[in-house]
């Protein structure tokens, strides 16, 4: 017999009675065997343990490995290249959503199994945007895994998740969003409200900015950065695409507004003195100087628009609804509008923004009746 080799290795040979084996040493010691008509036939079989010990069979035999533990070998091996936020929402479903479907070994799974299990978690309470979360997930999952070759095809692409509403934005008219400004007056967060409608940043791209970024010769802002809190630690992170990294013009009204945040901020160091705390130079802090937590944020101005009337329901990130909108309504080509918001794409642009407003509406009747418009004189 052919003398023993390393874990993932295998050996090959031929038997008397003409049959081929082969046997690959598994990591816990054992070894695996494996059988075939022909030598190629074995060695497809044996690439195919391979895969399997690479994907995290930590010495499970073929088959045995179930979907949690090869979901927690692939989030262990993608971490360091997701975003700690992405990572940290991965772990979050696999603890939390892949009871009971995630204890069946990988090549037992069914779509049938897969089915049953969204049906459980919504007679659970779990929302249909949940649930389409979880289906996403294992899909990338079963992708690898039909990638390494341990299982023949990705059995999401067999069943169906649970439809979607497509949500609906909720923007500012232009009165409403003048109305917002004279009801953050004042407000320790004024800046940060202001900045965000008149410039459309995202959340953690706004409480990431540094002074650095803000060109006030220029009147820009450049977005290089983003600011999260995972489990309590503040990370500063790079923008989710080459595309969010972007300079965006800044009105006067909001640049005055950043001015008079940059004096406040002076003056809040001094105050503290030694006491300060200096994240990284960054725009919008606490008196203390440590960052902003967007809970913070949000509960902030909930109490600021209810007090002046607007829908209750309207959200921080409403006004970067509101930014695009009311620029698409003033007739800002789409394109622009796609590359301030910082989409990777036009197409993303237009599935959140392709509604048409009344203003829209009127405006286009508008249009068609000056096109129609017969010269003087004239009658039908």
């Amino acid at each position: 017999m052919p003398s023993k080799r390393g874990h993932g290795e295998g050996t090959i040979y031929k038997d008397p009675s003409g049959r081929w084996h082969g046997q690959v040493s598994l990591p816990n010691g054992k070894r695996k065997n494996v059988y075939g008509v022909t030598r190629r036939a074995v060695q497809e079989k044996v690439a195919q343990v391979r895969r399997e010990i690479d994907a995290g069979m930590h010495g499970t035999v073929l088959g045995e490995q179930t979907l949690r533990v090869f979901a927690e070998a692939w989030l262990t091996q993608r971490q360091h290249r997701l975003r700690s936020k992405t990572a940290a929402g991965y772990g979050s479903l696999i603890a939390r959503h892949l009871n009971e479907i995630g204890e069946i070994p990988l090549t037992q799974l069914k779509p049938s199994d897969i089915q049953s299990h969204y049906g459980r978690k919504l007679q659970a309470g779990l929302s249909p945007t949940t649930v389409h979360h979880i289906h996403a997930f294992l899909h990338v999952i079963l992708e690898h895994a039909v990638k390494l070759g341990v299982i023949p095809r990705n059995y999401t692409d067999h069943v169906d998740p649970p439809g979607l509403k497509a949500a609906e934005i909720q923007p500012l008219s232009e009165a409403q969003a003048r109305q917002m400004l004279v009801a953050v007056r004042g407000h320790p967060y004024e800046a940060v409200y202001v900045t965000a409608l008149a410039t459309g940043m995202r959340e953690g791209e706004l409480l990431g900015l540094r002074w650095e970024d803000v060109d006030f010769v220029r009147a820009r802002v450049r977005v290089e950065r983003t600011l999260r809190i995972l489990k309590g630690q503040y990370l500063i992170e790079p923008p989710k695409s080459a595309s969010s990294r972007r300079t965006l013009p800044v009105p006067r009204y909001a640049l005055e507004i950043l001015q008079q945040r940059q004096v406040q901020q002076e003056a809040d160091r001094d105050q503290m003195g030694a006491a300060w705390q200096d994240h990284h130079h960054l725009v919008f802090t606490t008196a203390a100087g440590s960052p902003v937590r967007y809970d913070t944020l949000i509960r902030q101005f909930r109490g600021l628009i209810v007090q002046v009337g607007l829908p209750p329901k309207t959200r921080i990130h409403d006004l970067r609804h509101t930014f695009a909108t009311l620029l698409l309504e003033r007739g800002v080509s789409i394109r622009v509008v796609s590359e301030l918001l910082g989409h990777s794409g036009i197409a993303i642009t237009l599935q959140t923004y392709g509604h048409v407003t009344p203003r829209m509406r009127e405006g286009a009747i508008q249009e068609m009746t000056d096109i129609l418009q017969l010269p003087e004189g004239w009658t039908p």
